[in-house]
């Protein structure tokens, strides 16, 4: 065997070797994965919020207190509305 590896040897070595790191790391891959996904989520969140008009502290408190009743009744999820809205009428 030569000390030379052409460019498909090494090609080939290096792809084994990182699918074989990747397959080692499974837990660690998935989690870079998520926390990706997650930034990619919040940018698009903050991106959306800053387009849309403020909201009122009232309304914010509200949707809050919506949210404490229901994590204390322990009853069905809330979801939003066509305007983006969380509603106690809109249950899972």
């Amino acid at each position: 065997m030569s000390a030379m590896i052409d460019e498909k040897e090494l090609k080939d070595l290096v792809k084994a070797a990182l699918a074989e790191a990747l397959e080692e790391q499974r837990a660690l891959v998935k989690e870079i994965v998520e926390e990706a996904i997650e930034e990619i989520a919040l940018t698009r969140a903050i991106d959306e919020g800053l387009q849309s008009a403020p909201a009122k502290r009232e309304e914010v408190f509200a949707i809050r207190s919506d949210l404490e009743l229901e994590e204390t009744q322990g009853s069905g999820k809330l979801l939003s509305d066509s305007s983006g809205e969380l509603s106690n009428r809109h249950r899972l």
